[in-house]
């Protein structure tokens, strides 16, 4: 796929993506019917469970993100194809487009209005869509001219009383699925039925009849809220164990069930023997168990008519103590300049306890070879683990054990084409970290394996020096590279706000608190480089001016906590 196809894919993405956001909610309990309906089995879910202001998000996108770039391109690719299910995702797309040049346009063509709430869930292989619109009806209109436009037939039927619309889909003589979309009030339900699920299935896909157990019954999500501090606007998760009990029947489930009914159509279930045999069933399962989920949640979310702000976290939720702690321990020290809320056009840090990474190796390694599995697929890793020792890790983590992280800051940066017509900065404001116990004795050990760097003498009393004359050609572009030892860290700098932070370094003590930490300010770090770039006469990808106008500062954090591997992602989007 080209460059062109992939920045309008990547606009359509931003939107979508936005459905996971919405107003903060303080409340523990949740209430919303709909979660009645889906199973406490389900495999994967997502809930947009308060009302998102989609129409105020939108406004904050330049127009052209808002549509599918090179939209005549995509759909052109797509009926190249002669097939009518391709016709009808173009169609479809087509009329995504058109209903993004407005409200209006949007609320007659996806029946949508002002806000939207939505659950994503699966009755055991079965995909349900639910979705509340301002108009449901307008929704209906517009996939069955789609349908027709693809000449994919369709027929209005009812179950147990409830209208439904069914799309036949023929993609092979054997395998006749449909589409069904259902609406209920102001939900429109869009699910299949296909040659796998029961009439029963689909009556639960279609908020008809209710599952055994529900979601709302299980009290899981409330759980999820409690535990990891989520505010109940926006929850998603992916269910571990229901998928590895699912492929393993270790258990029966309506996963189970239809995963041998798509095997059997396509030649028998055999192809799982190896996983199902009861050694491996309950080896698998006691893993699974470890690890139960995924769950991504909003934590705070701020709309205002300038600015949006909004914190989502992704935990993959560990229940082994022992090894979280394991894990936990070779956390290090982000200093605040990668952390803090100073402006700044690019942020790393890299928290790491050296002196911990070959114990904690160790220690995986001795849990993994000594675990007494039966499975013979995870015997024979096993053995093959049981030949490669950790030892190298030691050996090369040993010269550097005082180390405690290391990170880098960009606070100012201008690109310009230089005399080849090539990008190089003409403005580059920036800072390296290097944090450890004692860092002139790191240094002086470094000297001696590189005896280059035996010329640099670095003052222990905090006097930087320039190193400019010590790298080698071509020289730096005009720019006063400094090095000096402040406090705990050994920091490499250029320019005027890197000079003051550096200084600052001096009075941050090492301290344990974090992992990984990446921040970007979307506008102020490409666009010197695409400005640079259009200087050289390199064609730019139609859109990406569009793109760039998103002013958004981007931040994302990794770090391990009791009860599980913790993904950060805070947003701040602001009008241009």
């Amino acid at each position: 796929m080209n460059t062109k196809l992939l920045v309008g894919l990547g606009a359509v993405a931003i939107a979508v993506g936005a459905y996971v956001t919405t107003q903060s909610s303080s409340s523990s309990s949740i209430a919303m019917e709909q979660l009645e309906y889906v199973p406490a089995d389900t495999a994967v879910f997502w809930g947009q469970l308060t009302p998102f202001e989609q129409q105020k998000y939108l406004s904050f996108m330049p127009e052209e993100l808002r549509q599918v770039q090179n939209i005549e391109e995509i759909t052109g690719l797509l009926r190249k194809e002669n097939d009518k299910h391709l016709d009808f995702v173009a169609t479809l797309l087509e009329q995504y487009n058109l209903a993004m040049t407005s409200p209006e346009q949007m609320k007659a063509i996806l029946g949508m209005g002002d806000t939207v709430r939505s659950v994503f869930y699966t009755v055991g292989l079965l995909p349900t869509l639910r979705y509340e619109l301002a108009d449901p009806e307008a929704f209906q209109r517009t996939i069955k001219m789609a349908a027709k436009d693809a000449e994919i037939t369709y027929q209005e039927d009812t179950l147990d009383g409830v209208a439904l619309t069914r799309y036949q889909l023929e993609f092979a003589p054997e395998a006749k699925i449909e589409l069904i979309t259902s609406v209920q009030g102001q939900w429109v339900t869009t699910t299949f039925n296909t040659p796998i699920n029961t009439e029963a299935d689909l009556k639960v896909a279609l908020g008809i009849a209710k599952p055994a157990q529900s979601l709302a019954q299980s009290g899981k999500l409330e759980q999820y809220n409690t535990q990891f501090g989520f505010d109940g606007s926006s929850i998603a998760f992916l269910n571990h164990v229901a998928i590895v009990d699912g492929i393993t029947a270790n258990k029966q489930s309506d996963l189970t069930r239809m995963l041998n009914n798509l095997l059997q159509l396509g030649g028998g279930t055999e192809k799982l023997a190896a996983v199902r045999a009861p050694e491996c069933q309950a080896d698998y399962s006691e893993i699974a168990n470890l690890w139960p989920a995924t769950v991504l949640g909003t934590k705070n979310i701020q709309f205002t008519n300038s600015a949006i702000d909004f914190e989502v976290d992704t935990v993959v939720v560990g229940k082994d103590a022992e090894l979280m702690k394991a894990l936990g321990s070779i956390r290090g020290f982000i200093p605040a300049h990668v952390t803090n809320g100073e402006e700044k056009v690019l942020g790393f840090g890299y928290g790491v306890d050296v002196a911990k990474v070959a114990p904690l190796v160790n220690t995986l390694w001795g849990r993994f070879t000594k675990a007494e599995f039966k499975c013979s697929e995870l015997v024979a890793l096993q053995q093959q683990a049981k030949q490669n020792s950790p030892m190298a890790i030691a050996m090369m983590t040993g010269m550097a054990n005082s180390v405690k992280g290391v990170s880098a800051s960009v606070f100012d940066l201008v690109m310009e084409p230089n005399d080849q017509g090539m990008p190089e900065p003409k403005t580059f404001d920036a800072l390296v970290t290097l944090s450890a116990e004692d860092p002139l004795v790191l240094v002086n050990t470094v000297k001696g394996l590189a005896p280059m760097l035996g010329q640099i003498q670095i003052p222990e009393d905090g006097t930087p020096v320039s190193i400019n004359q010590y790298i080698p050609s071509p020289q730096p572009l005009g720019m006063d590279i400094k090095l000096a030892v402040k406090g705990d860290h050994l920091v490499l700098f250029t320019g005027e706000k890197a000079t003051i932070i550096a200084e600052k370094m001096a009075s941050q003590a090492l301290e344990t608190n974090g992992m990984t930490h990446f921040s970007m300010d979307m506008q102020a770090f490409l666009a010197p480089m695409l400005e640079a770039a259009k200087a050289t006469g390199q064609p730019m990808p139609e859109g990406i001016d569009a793109f760039l106008q998103q002013n958004m500062v981007f931040e994302f954090s990794m770090d391990v906590a009791d009860h599980g591997l913790v993904f950060g992602t805070d947003m701040k989007l602001k009008k241009l």
